[in-house]
């Protein structure tokens, strides 16, 4: 144990212990950050749809496949199951999950994005 500086813990039982590393993996991998390229790329597709009405199809479809990988972040793998005790910590990593799933759905919805000239861009 001293080679490798292994440390000794104490579990109340396997079943328990890979249970809560199983959950804290599953939350790190939450946590990574999305590639830093596909927000600014939805966000420079929806800059160059918003002006010109001949891409009302395109903005459409961009907006709801951005809505369709939110929904899917938040019911794929239980990644926000009902059935997780909930702590303090609990709390705080949902909060980070909840943010990191709906970065780009916010980047897309900053009003400088949208002038005040498209009030409904959807079905203008």
């Amino acid at each position: 144990m001293s080679v490798r500086r292994a440390e000794l813990i104490h579990i109340e039982g396997a079943d328990n212990f890979f249970g809560s590393l199983s959950e804290k993996v599953a939350a790190l991998e939450m946590l990574r950050p999305p590639h830093p390229l596909s927000s600014k790329i939805a966000v420079t597709n929806l800059k160059r749809y918003i002006p010109e009405d001949k891409f009302q199809i395109k903005l459409y479809e961009l907006i709801m496949d951005e809505t369709k990988n939110v929904f899917s972040n938040f019911v794929d793998q239980n990644a926000f199951s009902l059935r997780t005790p909930f702590t303090d910590d609990e709390l705080a990593i949902r909060i980070l999950k909840y943010e990191k799933s709906l970065k780009s759905c916010f980047n897309l919805s900053q009003p400088e994005l949208i002038g005040a000239n498209k009030t409904n861009i959807m079905f203008g």
